[in-house]
């Protein structure tokens, strides 16, 4: 009997929740459950759903949501390189005057400042008949290709960003290895590289 309460007695104090087997007098442990706890049920309002962070978040498409800095763009997500900013025309832009600032409109950056084209570029208009003109120099220049027969030789040294060619059989020859912004609505225009 003394076996008894002194395992009942060894029982109290380790806690440990046994009981005494009456038919043998061992102490056996009991087994405790241990409640889980349930997370609180999050709703998230209209438009909005529960990410994998428990947070909500603005839906993408049907059931998605948009993460690592990326956004909703026509039910994508969309997100610009590194660098690049992604502006409120849904493109990606090159930085100007600071990481945050983009030119809008037409406007370029020139000098880290955002400024309009026209303020800045030499313009070079080429208008007539059977002529034929070099184009070159560092400054930045507009070349504007209007006539007929005309061809323009675009010089390595030249710093041009816009060609615009209208008229008829305009040749514009570009160096190897350059590319330039063309806008051709002219008739049978050929361009050559040399």
């Amino acid at each position: 009997m003394k076996l008894v309460y002194l395992v009942a007695l060894l029982c109290i104090l380790l806690t440990a929740g046994c009981v005494a087997n009456t038919s043998t007098d061992i102490p056996v442990q009991s087994e405790k459950t241990v409640e889980k706890e349930v997370p609180a049920q999050i709703n998230c309002p209209i438009g909005t759903i529960l990410g994998s962070d428990n947070l909500c978040h603005q839906e993408c498409g049907t059931g998605f949501y948009c993460t690592d800095g990326s956004s909703c763009i026509n039910d994508q997500c969309v997100k610009c390189d590194d660098g690049l900013i992604l502006g409120s025309d849904e493109k990606c832009h090159e930085p100007c005057e600071d990481s945050t600032t983009y030119c809008i409109n037409d406007a370029v950056c020139y000098n880290n400042k955002c400024v309009d084209p026209n303020s800045i570029y030499k313009r070079v208009v080429i208008t007539g008949v059977d002529k034929y003109q070099e184009i070159g120099g560092g400054d930045p220049t507009i070349v504007i290709i209007t006539g007929v027969n005309i061809t323009a030789k675009i010089l390595g040294t030249a710093n041009i960003n816009t060609i615009t060619i209208t008229g008829q059989d305009n040749i514009l020859e570009i160096p190897n290895g350059k590319s330039y912004n063309i806008v051709d609505t002219g008739v049978k225009t050929e361009i050559k590289y040399y």
